[in-house]
C-alpha cells in the first residue's frame, strides 16, 4: 500500500506499537479485514499483548457506536425538517 511507510516508519516519535494501535482501531471502524490482519499481526509483533487488543476492541466500539448514535440523531433531524417542507 501506498500509505503503509507511515505507520511503518523508523523515524516516528510515536512507538511501533502504538502506530499499529492506531491503525488497528482505524481498521476496526473502517472495518478494512486487510488491515486488520495487517496490523494485528504486527502489533503483536510489537509487543501487544491480548488484552490490549481487548481493550482497543471495546474502545474503537464505543467511539463507533457514539458515531453511530450522532448520525442517527442527525438523520432523525433531517427527516423532521423534509415533513415540515413536504
Amino acid at each position: 500500500m501506498a500509505f503503509d511507510h507511515v505507520v511503518r516508519r523508523e523515524d516516528g516519535h510515536i512507538p511501533p506499537k502504538v502506530r499499529e494501535f492506531i491503525a488497528l482501531a482505524v481498521a476496526l471502524t473502517t472495518q478494512c479485514a486487510y488491515c486488520l490482519d495487517v496490523h494485528t499481526k504486527r502489533a503483536k509483533r510489537a509487543g501487544a499483548t491480548g488484552e490490549e487488543l481487548a481493550e482497543l476492541v471495546t474502545i474503537a466500539a464505543a467511539v463507533r457506536s457514539g458515531a453511530t448514535m450522532g448520525h442517527g440523531l442527525m438523520a432523525l433531524r433531517l427527516f423532521e425538517a423534509g415533513l415540515k417542507t413536504d
